[in-house]
């Protein structure tokens, strides 16, 4: 019985030593990796690149072409060696000012001046068919109510128009003086030409001549030109001096731009032949 006991005993006293022993172990962690999720480094291929303009353009200054007081239009006749432009006497044109009585030759394009031929040269990028037409506002006419008028929008043009002259007070050897007043008006852009005003203008290079053979044809080498002039926003006189062959002359005017322009204008008025000493 005692002996029983003592076995329980010591069977109980190893039981607790083995569960104290298994009590006292820590249990050893278990760590799980964790992924690092690190965001993507940006690189030139997915980054958006804003260029900062260098080109910036400049404001545009555009010139203006006024009139100064050294352009005031001569209103005193100048002498062309000892005649006077214009010379006194009288007129033998008809309808020397251009007035009314307008008519279409040929087509709506071609206005001209009842006793007037529209003429302008073809063939080529600088010889296009300008239009004519009756110049009625004030800064268009010199004199009257109206001044023969020819354009061409960005385009340039030689012409002009002419009349033949026979009269019984031309004989061969008389000494003939032919004059006109001019005008261009020239602007690379239609807003900024108002009013007679010219911006950017072209050369107009404007001439009169006179043809004392009765030639018709403004290219002939028989016709004598003035020297050309340049009368922007202005009207000037320009004056040739001939001697008739014949009883029979032509006389001429003369546009020709020397660029082409949004506006495009040459206007003639107040001519005169008359029979000089």
């Amino acid at each position: 019985m005692n002996r029983r006991l003592h076995l329980l005993l010591i069977v109980l006293w190893l039981g607790t030593l083995s569960c104290a022993t298994l009590m006292g172990e820590a249990p050893t962690p278990v760590v799980t990796a964790v992924p690092s999720i690190a965001p993507a480094t940006p690189t030139l291929a997915n980054v958006p690149i804003v260029a900062t303009p260098t080109n910036t353009p400049a404001p545009v200054v555009v010139p203006t072409r006024r009139p100064t007081p050294t352009d005031t239009p001569t209103v005193a006749p100048t002498l062309v060696g000892s005649i006077s432009c214009p010379a006194g006497g009288n007129n033998l044109l008809v309808n020397p000012g251009f007035e009314a009585d307008y008519r279409a030759q040929g087509n709506d394009a071609t206005i001209v001046a009842q006793s007037w031929v529209a003429w302008w040269l073809r063939g080529s990028d600088t010889n296009q068919q300008p239009d004519f037409r009756q110049a009625v506002d004030a800064f268009q006419v010199h004199s009257g109510s109206s001044a023969q008028q020819l354009y061409k929008s960005r385009a340039q043009y030689q012409g002009g128009v002419y009349q033949i002259v026979e009269n019984a007070a031309i004989t061969p050897g008389t000494v003939l003086q032919f004059s006109a007043w001019g005008q261009g008006r020239s602007c690379a852009e239609g807003a900024d030409c108002s009013q007679g005003v010219s911006v950017d203008p072209a050369n107009m290079f404007m001439r009169v001549g006179i043809d004392t053979t009765g030639n018709l044809d403004a290219k002939a080498g028989s016709v004598l030109w003035s020297p050309y002039f340049n009368p922007i926003d202005q009207y000037l006189v320009q004056c040739v001096t001939a001697t008739a062959q014949s009883s029979q002359v032509v006389v001429f005017t003369w546009s020709s731009p020397d660029k082409p322009r949004l506006n495009q204008d040459t206007y003639w008025d107040d001519a005169t032949l008359v029979i000089v000493p």
